[in-house]
């Protein structure tokens, strides 16, 4: 596969910074940084959102049109387990319980959209099809009527993150690629970037950028900025 190059020395003439600013903000070496600067190395996931974050921009605009990978799940069904699945007509939901998370989602979800809010929990109703989860997800998702927008594909976004809530910008951009079938019980997660724990069936496991896991009902999401949500499965 051909390298991916950036456009990041034309990001930066733009916006008027000079590499070694830029690198410093960043904590990536300033020789590090000269070489993605010149496109002799790749920026891996790290470095990305967080050049991103530092120049205020669109992690997709570093690059040129079409040149950035988003992998999801479906490339890794091989190696997911089909056994035991729920058939049926199910609708899913991610739900804060405790008093951190429950605020968290109640303030930052910045589409506001399915969201069932108590004083016992704040429950956001997932649709069919793709789901992308992030802070910031929106600059990088399109929904499938929206034909102007180049972004990713998906059925929904949901993008959380608070004004004047620093420990917030701990969630990546785009964080999870979820995907929920509403003839089966369950959700497929795909870490896009920075690990995540989950708690399956009781039992917790941290999970790397690149992993893949199918949710079931009361299966748990612990996020980056320490937030988390259950899933919760219920049959039609």
């Amino acid at each position: 596969m051909a390298k991916k190059r950036n456009r990041l020395r034309d990001v930066l003439e733009e916006k008027g910074y000079k590499q070694s600013q830029v690198a410093d903000l960043c904590g990536i070496k300033r020789d590090r940084f000269r070489k993605i600067v010149g496109n002799h190395v790749e920026i891996i996931g790290w470095e990305l959102t967080t050049i991103a974050d530092i120049l205020e921009c669109e992690e997709r605009s570093l690059y040129e049109p079409d040149q950035i990978d988003v992998k999801t799940f479906t490339e890794h069904e091989d190696d997911l387990a089909f056994d035991n699945l729920s058939v049926g007509r199910w609708q899913a939901a991610l739900v804060a319980e405790d008093e951190e998370s429950c605020f968290w989602l109640r303030q930052g979800y910045k589409q506001q959209e399915n969201i069932d809010i108590t004083p016992a929990y704040v429950r956001v109703g997932l649709n069919e099809g793709r789901i992308l989860l992030g802070r910031a997800v929106e600059h990088i998702g399109s929904l499938p009527e929206d034909e102007e927008n180049k972004g990713v594909l998906s059925n929904q976004i949901i993008s959380v993150i608070r004004d004047g809530h620093d420990e917030d910008r701990k969630l990546s951009r785009f964080q999870l690629d979820l995907t929920f079938s509403g003839d089966r019980g369950l959700v497929a997660l795909y870490v896009q970037s920075k690990k995540v724990a989950v708690i399956l069936q009781g039992r917790r496991q941290e999970l790397p950028k690149g992993t893949c896991v199918y949710l079931q009902n009361n299966d748990k999401i612990e996020l980056p900025n320490k937030k988390t949500l259950r899933l919760e499965c219920r049959r039609l």
